[in-house]
């Protein structure tokens, strides 16, 4: 009798899955016959919607300096990098606007940097997504908006030793 249970449980366990491996192709093909998707029709509201997020990138070519000034003398500088999301095809466009697009970018650093923004924690995400809102709007208004996004790459602030 002590055997007989574990046996009932082996055959019990054979059966559930011989009956599984049977039930789970017909599941599938039940599945499939519901789910099928019609692609030969294109609506052309989502081909605009795919085309319009495509982008580009465009690395601004040399680092921004931003003289970090307390009490009239310079006390540290914050170096940072960035790097420009425009829509597709608006690359070599944007690119020949760097000189104005550099003046517009470093104006709000310069303020960023008045207004204590490299001071503290000045890499915090709250401070960051405050800076790059900025520079993505005044990088915007300067490109009548071919630029989507202004990505900052890298960031540095270097004390001066007196």
């Amino acid at each position: 009798m002590k055997f007989l249970l574990p046996i009932i449980l082996c055959l019990f366990g054979i059966a559930v899955g011989f009956g599984s491996s049977k039930a789970v192709p017909l599941m599938q093909a039940a599945l499939n016959d519901e789910c099928t998707l019609d692609t030969t029709e294109t609506h052309p509201l989502e081909v605009a919607e795919i085309e319009s997020t495509s982008s580009e990138y465009l690395k601004l070519s040399n680092q921004f300096v931003v003289p970090i000034v307390r009490e009239n003398d310079v006390g540290a500088l914050a170096v940072l990098s960035l790097s420009l999301e425009v829509k597709e095809g608006q690359k070599e466009a944007v690119f020949e606007m760097e000189p104005k697009i550099r003046n517009e970018l470093l104006a709000v650093l310069f303020d960023h940097a008045n207004e204590g923004g490299f001071d503290g924690q000045f890499a915090s995400r709250n401070n960051l997504d405050l800076l790059q809102t900025r520079l993505l709007a005044s990088v915007r208004e300067a490109t009548d908006n071919q630029v989507t996004d202004v990505l900052i790459t890298d960031i540095v602030r270097q004390n001066i030793s007196n």
